[in-house]
């Protein structure tokens, strides 16, 4: 089983070293699966099916994990022989290993010029982000009532909780209410979606069941500050499935570009997956004058290793303070996991001036607004979000 890394801090790093697998290009598995047939008697997998291909899993030798709506697909733990023969079923189109994911303020809103569009009565009231992290903390003052719909893929807890941390920090960024350390949308409303647990390691299983559940419960944005080292191609890789089609179903969907810069083609996944917004990280140099600030060192670069032009747009993620669970105070991070939020923050102040914007529209405002820094499209993609531009534009 390989790890992703969620974005925490400076790191995204895949635990399982030494495994630079591809899609087998003469098979339907990738080449984890392939390989933990031949000396597992079970295999964590994700079948996604052909379209329109309809399955009952609960008849294959194994355990079925997930059954999702926002793939055409399945997951579970199948023997090998199992597996084998979902490989040789025409109903399926590809078999891939469940990796498993670890995680990887007072300037950043002032940097995208947010306080414009709170002037302008923007705050994202009546807009609703699901961040899907390791969980929210319910009691921290600048979020505490506004968590309006909860889901654990992790320990099934009925009530919104964050062991980690890694999700409260992204959630305040997003949207915390404090009068000093604001975030983007101070009054936004949120999903907490569990998908990593108190070490910040999940499963890519757990992380579709939390897009699926999103979806499903109406999340106009999803903020997802996680990813892990693409090794497969967007068309077969299940998690940027998911999130193009949470996007095609009107949910606009912002990714962190990854923290392994400054190497070339080191977007991670799902951010490769093209439809969606992918963030870099960028340093303000504690001023909230965009003309003095930079793209950080280790904020992951385009092209993806497919070809697509990414990322897609970048904001402030050195050095943010946000919310620090389970303590009602703060913290500083940092990491394109600290962009993505502002992102999705911002998104959530252009719906709220206009809730008929598709997330192409969303998606098109911010990028042709951003502010140029100087660098290549591959390195900062069309520039620093100005959010006030955008509702404008």
């Amino acid at each position: 089983m390989r790890k992703f890394s969620v974005l925490l801090a400076l790191f995204l790093v895949l635990t399982i070293a030494g495994m630079a697998f591809a899609a087998s290009p003469n098979s339907k598995m990738d080449r984890v699966v392939a390989d933990e047939i031949t000396y597992k008697s079970k295999v964590d997998v994700i079948v996604t099916l052909v379209k329109g291909a309809k399955m009952n899993p609960h008849g294959l030798d194994g355990t079925v994990k997930h059954e999702y709506s926002i793939i055409n697909g399945f997951a579970g733990s199948f023997t090998p022989a199992a597996i084998e023969a979902l490989a040789k079923n025409p109903n399926v189109k590809f078999i891939s290993s469940d990796y498993v994911v670890e995680v990887a303020l007072n300037y950043g809103a002032p940097t995208i010029k947010a306080p414009d569009a709170w002037a302008a009565g923007y705050t994202g009231k009546g807009v609703t982000v699901a961040v899907i992290d390791t969980g929210i903390d319910p009691n921290h003052p600048a979020l505490a009532g506004r968590i309006v719909g909860w889901y654990d893929a992790v320990n099934g807890q009925p009530t919104p909780y964050d062991d980690h941390g890694h999700g409260t920090h992204c959630a305040g960024i997003v949207g915390s209410n404090d009068s000093f350390y604001r975030g983007v949308a101070p009054e936004v409303s949120f999903f907490g979606v569990k998908v990593l647990d108190s070490s910040g390691s999940g499963t890519t299983s757990d992380i579709i069941a939390g897009i699926d559940w999103a979806v499903q419960n109406g999340a106009d944005v999803i903020s997802m500050s996680l990813g892990g080292r693409a090794y497969t191609d967007p068309d077969s890789d299940p998690l940027c499935l998911a999130v193009r089609n949470a996007w095609n179903s009107g949910v606009v969907v912002v990714v962190a570009a990854g923290n392994s810069g400054p190497a070339p083609r080191s977007i991670e996944t799902p951010g490769i997956e093209p439809s969606i917004i992918t963030v870099a990280a960028a340093n303000d140099n504690d001023t909230i004058d965009w003309t003095d600030d930079s793209i950080a060192s280790f904020s992951s670069r385009g092209p993806t290793k497919y070809g697509d032009l990414k990322p897609d747009v970048a904001a402030p993620g050195v050095y943010i303070i946000s919310c620090e669970a389970n303590t009602g105070g703060w913290v500083s991070k940092s990491g394109t996991s600290m962009a993505t939020p502002h992102v999705a923050g911002a998104a959530a102040l252009m719906l709220q001036a206009n809730p008929n914007l598709t997330p192409d529209d969303i998606k098109t405002a911010l990028m042709n607004t951003a502010n140029d820094l100087g660098y290549k499209w591959e390195v900062q993609g069309a520039g620093e979000i100005n959010v006030w531009a955008a509702i404008n534009y």
